[in-house]
């Protein structure tokens, strides 16, 4: 029992330890996970409320914001309209052959009438042969145009078939062989692309004629115009009367002696006609007047017969003869009746070959084609010894003096004053004026840039150049709106610089500027300061939102009616929120750049 009763005792004594172990536990349980985290949490607070402490005495500073701004200058400028299109030569030409031959020339030609510059000091040096070279072209001539030297020696005049036979005779020459070697032309001097001609063995023909025709140019260079060759390729340039190329003009030549010579037939028989017309009338004075002398007779022996002084036989013998006379009579009526036909047979005749000459005469000039303006080749299909019939295109080109810009414009900018809206037109006088009044009373003006779809970036310094408005077409597009408006720019190849400014070549794409009406002093602003009709204003370090009146747009600006004052400073940055008389400072102050644009005119002063 004792034991027992030592037993529990001693299980009391464990357990009431346990306890009291456990309870030390929890003690410091309690100071670990809720003592401690909450002293933690104090001390952050704590922290906290010191730090807030201290940022508040900073946030009247903190919350000042910093803006960009430009200053509101009243301004003139011009209303404008922005339109795109496509350059279009202002004319364009086709060349194709009038008459059928062979191509001898490309870009050169053989001597022609109007290269004589003084034919009658030409004739006269080759008729006496006063230099050598003149005495080897003398002995060069036919017969026939050495015939008629001779009779210019004599009148001084020189005829049209003789100015026409020498050119032939010149071009026989220039064809046959090269002269150069010739002792005659040794002393000529030549430019550097004919000393490579005479130093090649073998020539084209359109060479050697380039060749030879120098040569008798320098030899007489008073008497013939100079000449030039000309590279007939697509892309070139050539100038006004350049040659694109000649056809063989020998055929025409041949014509031109054929028809001359029926000519001259003509004209002689018609001389000997008349002359036989004269001699005819003077004879027919004289037989009828023997008529009437055969007839006296015949009367007075018929009235001696009634008498029988004369037999019977004798009087019939005077009426035989006075019959006679008058059928002589009657056949030389007959002759000068008919030699006015004859006459008038031969001068229609005279008329076809004087008709068919000039048109060989015309023909021949054909033969060879000229540029009618300078101009760019933009297709050649011309090729030496080809042989062309009438009709067939050689070539295509477009001016270069001006060019135009189609440029398609919104309907609602080209309505929007952008004309003179007070101008009246007398329709009557319009329609005869071919709208000429009408243009020049738009008088509007344009800048005309490339676009970029032209591979030019649109910077400040992009070219430029300056245009006018020439004619509005006549149809509206339904779809887009457009009104279609041509654009004319005088020299677009003027002033070109590789890289930098290339010309207004066809096909470019371009933006087109047209400036209209100047307007009365305004306020150009950004429209990035523009905010549904209100602008951020900074006046005195505070915000002030201010409701204005927006006229128009023109480019990157809005122009200002009213709301806005000489002086006031524009807020340009993007404030958020925009809280009236908020504190806001100028940081950087933007000049305007409106002298970038063709339509600003100039900044008004008070």
């Amino acid at each position: 029992m004792k034991d027992m009763d030592r037993n529990n005792e001693a299980g009391k004594c464990y357990i009431n330890n346990d306890i009291a172990g456990n309870r030390k536990k929890s003690k410091l349980l309690i100071i670990i996970f809720a003592i401690i985290p909450f002293i933690f949490s104090a001390a952050v607070f704590l922290y906290f409320v010191k730090t807030k402490n201290l940022s508040s005495e900073n946030d009247e500073t903190s919350t000042i914001r910093k803006v960009r701004y430009m200053e509101a200058t009243p301004v003139t400028v011009q209303k404008v309209a922005v339109g795109y299109g496509r350059i279009v030569p202002s004319s364009e030409w086709t060349g194709f052959s009038e008459v059928k031959g062979r191509i001898i020339c490309v870009g050169c030609s053989l001597f022609r009438n109007e290269d004589i510059r003084n034919p009658n000091q030409l004739a006269s040096k080759l008729s006496s042969g006063i230099d050598p070279a003149s005495s080897y072209i003398k002995n060069r001539l036919s017969n026939s145009t050495l015939d008629d030297l001779s009779e210019f020696g004599q009148s001084l005049e020189m005829s049209d078939s003789l100015l026409e036979k020498l050119v032939y005779e010149l071009n026989i020459l220039i064809q046959d062989s090269s002269i150069y070697s010739l002792p005659y032309f040794n002393d000529v001097v030549l430019d550097q692309k004919k000393q490579l001609l005479a130093e090649k063995k073998e020539l084209r023909s359109d060479e050697l004629i380039c060749l030879n025709r120098s040569l008798i140019e320098a030899l007489f260079p008073d008497e013939l115009g100079s000449s030039t060759f000309y590279n007939i390729k697509e892309g070139q340039f050539v100038p006004e009367g350049a040659v694109i190329c000649q056809i063989d003009p020998t055929d025409y030549y041949l014509l031109i002696e054929q028809r001359s010579l029926v000519v001259e037939q003509n004209i002689m028989q018609i001389k000997e006609l008349n002359n036989e017309l004269i001699h005819l009338k003077k004879i027919f004075e004289l037989e009828n007047k023997r008529a009437e002398l055969f007839k006296t007779e015949y009367e007075r022996k018929l009235s001696i017969l009634k008498q029988q002084a004369f037999s019977a036989s004798e009087v019939e013998r005077e009426l035989n003869n006075y019959l006679h006379q008058l059928n002589a009579v009657e056949e030389i009526a007959n002759s000068i009746e008919l030699i006015p036909m004859k006459i008038k047979n031969l001068e229609a005749t005279t008329q076809q070959a004087e008709s068919q000459l000039k048109q060989a005469r015309l023909d021949l000039k054909r033969t060879v084609l000229t540029a009618p303006f300078a101009m760019r080749i933009s297709e050649e299909n011309v090729e030496l010894n080809q042989f062309v019939s009438h009709g067939q295109i050689l070539v295509r080109g477009y001016g270069i003096d001006t060019a135009e810009v189609h440029a398609n414009f919104l309907a609602k900018n080209i309505g929007n004053g952008l004309f003179d809206r007070n101008h009246t037109f007398d329709f009557l006088k319009f329609l005869n004026s071919g709208s000429k009044e009408y243009i020049e009373a738009l008088n509007v003006q344009a800048i005309v840039n490339l676009s970029e779809l032209s591979g030019v970036e649109q910077t400040e310094d992009a070219p430029a150049w300056r245009g006018k408005v020439t004619r509005l077409l006549s149809s509206i597009n339904e779809v887009s709106q457009t009104v279609p408006v041509v654009v004319t720019v005088k020299d677009p190849y003027k002033d070109m610089v590789l890289g930098s400014k290339p010309p207004l070549t066809k096909g470019r794409y371009c933006k087109v500027t047209l400036l209209g009406n100047k307007t009365a002093p305004k306020y150009c602003i950004s429209r990035t300061a523009l905010h549904h009709d209100k602008v951020l204003i900074m006046k005195d370090g505070k915000l002030e939102v201010r409701d204005v009146k927006v006229d128009y747009f023109q480019e990157d600006y809005a122009v200002i009616s009213n709301g806005i004052n000489k002086g006031e400073h524009i807020i340009l940055s993007d404030v958020f929120p925009a809280v009236p008389n908020m504190p806001i400072t100028g940081v950087d102050k933007t000049e305007t750049v409106l002298s970038n644009y063709p339509w600003f005119v100039e900044t008004m002063e008070n």
